[in-house]
């Protein structure tokens, strides 16, 4: 359930809309990354020339997928929950466990993007590239900071966590 009446709601709305756009960075990612490992691996078995780089694509590549992914994921409420230890509390224990748990998640993401970015800023200054392309590492770690401060706000819109006995897919 999300939070839109509250007076930062056109931040939850811009975050929400920036969420909608990043969706596509993990399946263009995976799709090049998929198309770069193929011909790869044809060039390396049968013609004897790997590609340079291409392990070191596919590690930017999964960075841009896995946050992204998460990112979404959590925005849809499609991630995975262990509920079988808080479904056997009262509901008014439940939502408190899980309000405990946003909270913390949310203080943690926010302290993961704080830092990410503090070291994407460290990176740029120091000019640090990849070692095989030469690429810049910083914009990974921005995107890396970026995907976890939207996360947070996330957890920032889960007013009332559902008791695990009322989600979908319990009995």
């Amino acid at each position: 359930m999300e939070n839109t009446s509250f007076p930062g709601n056109v931040v939850v709305k811009g975050v929400l809309s920036a969420i909608r756009f990043i969706k596509w960075l993990p399946m263009i990612s995976m799709l090049i990354m998929t198309f770069l490992i193929t011909v790869h691996v044809f060039m390396r078995f049968f013609l004897h020339k790997p590609i340079l780089g291409v392990p070191e694509m596919t590690e930017f590549l999964n960075v841009i997928l896995i946050c992204g992914a998460m990112l979404f994921t959590h925005m849809k409420g499609r991630h995975l929950e262990v509920s079988f230890v808080a479904e056997r509390f009262p509901e008014r224990v439940q939502i408190i466990i899980g309000a405990s748990v946003n909270f913390i998640s949310m203080i943690l993401c926010f302290l993961m993007s704080w830092q990410s970015f503090s070291i994407a800023q460290e990176m740029r200054r120091n000019g640090e590239l990849s070692d095989t392309l030469g690429i810049p590492l910083y914009p990974f770690i921005y995107y890396i900071a970026l995907c976890c401060a939207a996360w947070g706000v996330l957890f920032i819109t889960k007013t009332r966590p559902e008791p695990a006995s009322k989600k979908e897919g319990t009995e």
